[in-house]
């Protein structure tokens, strides 16, 4: 089995929801064991999902025992955020 990778939008709502899916199948051919982000879906405006259930899904990449590299789907700032 390959490494594990979490796949975690920590800003802003994907575009395109289906290219996380599409996304998770290009990594997992190449050997990784993908898993997304419990909240990476979510929506609560432009946002993707409330602030601590973004947060949350970092928290949960970051502390995770198989040492789980992180990244995120389409994401820049988060304007108006503070």
């Amino acid at each position: 089995m390959g490494d594990h990778l979490r796949l975690v939008c920590p800003a802003s709502f994907p575009e395109n929801p289906g290219a996380i899916d599409e996304s998770a199948g290009v990594l997992s051919s190449w050997g990784l064991q993908v898993e997304i982000g419990e909240h990476a879906l979510d929506r609560r405006g432009y946002m993707a999902g409330r602030d601590q259930d973004r947060l949350a899904d970092l928290n949960a990449a970051y502390t995770d025992p198989h040492g789980v590299p992180v990244t995120n789907r389409r994401n820049g700032p988060a304007p108006g955020e503070g």
